[in-house]
């Protein structure tokens, strides 16, 4: 199984975008912020009750989605929390931050911590409900799919049905056998856009070079 770098869950959209394209290593302070608050949201839903040690403005940043997920684990006929997912139209994984299935229906839920509105009909959480599928052993059913965004006291929903989730593990394998070959042979497989900005590999881009060899150079 390849390392999470390559596929990315959170990055889908942008290998989709360009099939050349690879993470950023940088961290930054939104990246240890949102690392911190699902640490504590794990601990707190496991728990049951709130860490002592959480200040005030996490706490309230986290009660709406902690509170949903305490309630509904004890409903669900299976659930995880944090849980590592193998995700196999990738040949990858990804953490899903809450999974659950309760009578015919898949729910895959997102903690979000950015300032910037997230969408639940994400590539993301579609790809985290495929590895849920296979830990749940769901394949071969009839099932009802709910992904769900959690952000700033907020709750948004996207529904779509398991034909429509297993549709979209073909386009990603279609997408997987074109990007493999891109991420050997880079030329020819670059795509500039927004997934330019979130990309690692922009010193090396050849287009981003070429773009750079047009500029002329004045001297004084």
């Amino acid at each position: 199984m390849e390392h999470s770098r390559h596929y990315p869950p959170s990055g889908a959209k942008n290998w989709q975008d360009c099939l050349a394209w690879l993470p950023t290593d940088q961290s930054n302070y939104s990246a240890v912020f949102g690392t911190l608050c699902h640490e504590v949201a794990e601990d707190w839903i496991k728990q049951g009750k709130k860490p002592w040690a959480v200040p005030p403005e996490i706490a309230e940043h986290l009660a709406f989605y902690v509170e949903y997920c305490i309630e509904n684990k004890e409903l669900a006929d299976e659930y995880l929390i944090e849980e590592k997912l193998a995700i196999a139209c990738t040949d990858s994984f990804g953490t899903s931050d809450f999974s659950m299935f309760w009578g015919s229906t898949l729910e895959v839920c997102d903690l979000k911590t950015g300032v910037s509105s997230q969408n639940p009909e994400s590539d993301q959480l579609k790809l985290y409900a495929l590895g849920a599928v296979d830990r749940f052993d769901l394949r071969g059913q009839d099932f009802d799919v709910e992904l769900k965004i959690f952000q700033r006291g907020k709750e948004k929903l996207h529904k779509m049905s398991s034909i429509e989730l297993f549709e979209f593990e073909e386009h990603i394998k279609e997408v997987k056998q074109k990007r493999d070959i891109a991420l050997v042979e880079v030329e020819g497989h670059t795509n500039k856009g927004n997934s330019c900005f979130w990309c690692g590999r922009k010193e090396s881009c050849p287009e981003w070079a070429a773009d750079a060899n047009e500029f002329e150079i004045i001297e004084d």
